[in-house]
């Protein structure tokens, strides 16, 4: 927890990320570098982006908590009479 993140604006990882990190396009370094100083140029940015990245983690449930709820769902699923 806690840790600032930089991640690529792809798939899950903007809902993932939020308002926690800073989000860039897929492959564009530039502005992949201009992230990293953002996120790393100075303190007050790292101590700010640090203390969103923990109150986000605090936030979202825990990775066992999604995965045994995936389980019960495909349990469920599986039990189900077949459709013909």
């Amino acid at each position: 927890l806690g840790v600032p993140v930089v991640a690529s604006s792809v798939g899950a990882l903007p809902e993932l990320v939020g308002p926690a990190g800073i989000l860039v396009p897929p492959a564009n370094p530039s502005r992949l570098v201009a992230a990293l100083r953002i996120a790393l140029g100075d303190d007050a940015s790292l101590k700010s982006l640090a203390a969103a990245a923990e109150e986000r983690g605090r936030s979202l449930p825990a990775w066992s908590d999604v995965a045994w709820a995936t389980r019960a769902v495909w349990s469920g699923v599986a039990r189900r009479p077949r459709l013909r």
